[in-house]
């Protein structure tokens, strides 16, 4: 396994974790952004999280219009 896939690992168990209410290594911090962009934009957050094109597109129209 790569150097990058245990570090992917270990940041999956993480944040798996905390979204299941157990008690993570630390806690994961998760950027907003997608949230606020696509309140403002009317995109849906998996179009914004999932899709690189979306995401720069709402934040382009969020904070350079």
């Amino acid at each position: 396994m790569s150097a990058h896939e245990v570090l992917y690992q270990k940041r999956l168990r993480r944040f798996t974790a905390a979204m299941r209410n157990g008690k993570p290594d630390c806690v994961p911090v998760r950027p907003f952004a997608a949230e606020i962009t696509t309140v403002h934009t009317g995109f849906i957050c998996q179009q914004v999280t999932h899709d690189y094109r979306f995401a720069f597109e709402a934040i382009q129209n969020t904070f350079f219009c």
